[in-house]
């Protein structure tokens, strides 16, 4: 829970200061709303598929240590 308050609290602060600074350009802009909508879509993607990635590897990992448990027992009777 304190990671995504503190992510939260990040985001709030990064969009707050973006407004401030690019608001009035961004509502009368619909490609700059567009744009600044399409980077933050492509930041969580890569963010998601990065995670898959790593899922994939653990799985893989996990799968060999029991495949090599799972012959150790069988050597052992």
């Amino acid at each position: 829970m304190k990671r995504f308050l503190g992510v939260w609290v990040i985001w709030f602060v990064l969009l707050l200061i973006g407004f401030m600074l690019f608001g009035n350009y961004l509502l009368n802009n619909f490609y700059a709303i567009l744009l600044a909508v399409s980077l933050l879509l492509a930041i969580f993607t890569c963010v998601l598929v990065s995670q898959s990635d790593a899922i994939e590897a653990l799985e893989k990992r996990i799968d060999a240590l029991e495949d090599k448990s799972s012959s150790d027992s069988i050597e052992k009777e």
